[in-house]
């Protein structure tokens, strides 16, 4: 989905000097805006005002793109603490590692001491398997969306 900061005229004609009003709206599309984006626009908000309403100009509403960096570096450490597993910042504990195993990429939380680990998340391209791993780290609740991952 795609969100557009539109601005539009509604034709109120109430006096010479004040013939329309003009309005901002957000409106949301599959994919690019096309002709038939901007009818269905004026025709929903002729209808919302009961008057003309025109499309002066609209702007898509930009978002930054998470890249593989910034998943890699959100992705936490491990560490076990009364038999649970827990997040921490200590540097000895289980560390997302990206390497490419028998055609498949993945990011393991390996332990640096022990060689062990804890969880494989797996993905076509290093950036899906980061992607990934930063997805199940939010639904298991290890971290919080602050890439506003979608």
């Amino acid at each position: 989905m795609r969100k557009y900061l539109v601005n539009y005229r509604v034709d109120i004609s109430a006096t010479s000097t004040i013939p329309y009003l003009e309005y901002t709206a957000i409106y949301e599309v599959e994919s690019m805006m096309t002709q038939e984006d901007v009818e269905a626009f004026e025709e929903a908000k002729t209808k919302e005002h009961g008057n003309t309403a025109t499309m002066v100009s609209f702007c898509e509403l930009k978002y930054s793109t998470p890249t593989l960096e910034n998943y890699i570096v959100a992705l936490p450490y491990f560490t076990f603490k009364n038999g649970k597993l827990e997040t921490t910042d200590n540097d000895w504990a289980y560390i997302p590692t990206l390497y490419k195993f028998e055609g498949t990429w993945a990011i393991d939380w390996i332990d640096a001491e022990e060689s062990d680990s804890i969880e494989v998340i797996k993905g076509a391209t290093p950036f899906e398997a980061a992607k990934n791993a930063y997805n199940w780290c939010v639904k298991e609740g290890y971290i919080k969306d602050t890439l506003n991952n979608k």
